[in-house]
């Protein structure tokens, strides 16, 4: 309602037309900036052995877990390679700039190398989470960062440059805490 009040104060009799075209550009530009995240998401729910079946029908495999199986035997997974693997994929999903798409698929892989390791799945899950939305959710992206740049007047790549080590340093300080818990 407000936007809709503030479109007629501004332009009038021409609200309806602007405020319809400022809200197609949106929808456009979300839908093309997270469309993306729809067909990865289903590959990683797919990766779980309660999903799997209820799409591919009975029987189906988890390939997600089926591939953390493997890895275990190749990889000795223990609490601190798993944990920088899970704090690094965090990272890449939280790039998007949003911080929260990589949230689904960070917890079915903390789940899928979490349990051939034997490592509390909470945790591990919590832990690429918070590597995800502190990477993307309006710290290390400028085009995340532009509102709060706008705002303050910063160039909105300075203010991610700025940005970088006290993330990184919270994400290191994460990810030892994490260890610790597990």
């Amino acid at each position: 309602m407000l936007l809709v009040l503030m479109a007629i104060g501004e332009y009038r009799l021409e609200a309806h037309k602007v405020l319809m075209d400022v809200l197609q550009e949106g929808f456009k530009f979300a839908i093309k900036i997270f469309a993306p995240v729809i067909p990865i998401a289903a590959f990683f729910f797919l990766g779980s052995p309660e999903i799997s079946p209820l799409v591919l029908g009975g029987g189906a495999p988890g390939f997600l877990f089926d591939l953390g199986k493997a890895l275990s035997t190749i990889v000795p997974l223990s609490a601190v390679p798993v944990a920088i693997i899970i704090v690094l994929v965090g990272i890449i999903a939280g790039l998007d700039g949003s911080g929260f798409s990589g949230l689904v698929m960070i917890g079915t892989l903390a789940q899928a190398l979490g349990t051939p390791a034997g490592i509390d799945i909470a945790v591990l899950a919590a832990l690429g989470q918070v590597a995800s939305i502190w990477s993307g959710g309006g710290t290390l992206v400028p085009w995340s960062v532009l509102d709060i740049a706008g705002v303050t007047g910063i160039d909105p790549e300075s203010l991610t440059r700025r940005n970088f080590l006290p993330v990184m340093a919270g994400l290191l300080a994460a990810t030892v805490a994490a260890i610790i818990l597990m």
